[in-house]
């Protein structure tokens, strides 16, 4: 009975050790940039801090979408997936909302990380604060209609700790049943002693 009760706790501190690795990594938040200010003029250059780029592709800043002009490098992320940098903005661009995009873009042509998005206000020349009302900035004509289809794929180490993580709950679930169900056995009943 006492090698069954430690191979269960075996099996249970090995079922939440796999568990709570498997339940950090699905957490893990995607790429993210922060911009000094999300209000500028036509022109003005804007510092960008990004964190959490898996890829070693550089990152580019697009205005208004993902065709849009680039206007910005933030380089290649660093050993701690970190990218430091600025943008301009189109001294062309009315005051008006529009949409900063960071993207990574493989060897291939194709995206290799997340984009990721930021809403920004250009303010009009000599203006302090955001337009009131502006109207949105007009939609990129060559942008796809429609839901934006990419090829996400799912390394196999991301795909082996997710059974892992499951195969680790399952075993700690059917070590607790195994538990409950030995300690609703009935006992053994005791033989009567004889009188003599």
């Amino acid at each position: 009975m006492t090698v069954r009760r430690w191979s269960v706790g075996v099996f249970a501190a090995f079922a939440f050790a796999v568990g709570g690795t498997a339940a950090a990594w699905a957490c893990i938040s995607g790429p993210f940039v922060n911009l000094a200010t999300v209000t500028a003029k036509p022109g003005e250059e804007v510092n960008a801090v990004g964190r959490d780029f898996p890829r070693k592709d550089t990152v580019i800043a697009k205005w208004n979408g993902p065709s849009g002009e680039v206007i910005g490098d933030l380089g290649v992320p660093d050993s701690t997936r970190s990218v430091t940098g600025k943008i301009t903005i189109p001294a062309t661009a009315k005051a008006g909302n529009y949409v900063v995009m960071f993207t990574q873009t493989g060897a291939d042509g194709k995206l290799s990380s997340v984009p990721v998005r930021a809403v920004f206000t250009v303010t009009p020349d000599g203006s302090a604060s955001p337009v009131v009302g502006a109207e949105l900035a007009p939609q990129d004509s060559a942008r796809p209609v429609g839901l934006a289809s990419d090829n996400e794929s799912v390394s196999f180490g991301a795909l082996a700790l997710v059974a892992v993580g499951t195969a680790g709950v399952a075993m700690f679930l059917a070590g607790i049943a195994s538990l409950l169900a030995s300690r609703r056995q009935p006992a053994a009943p005791e033989a009567a002693r004889v009188r003599r």
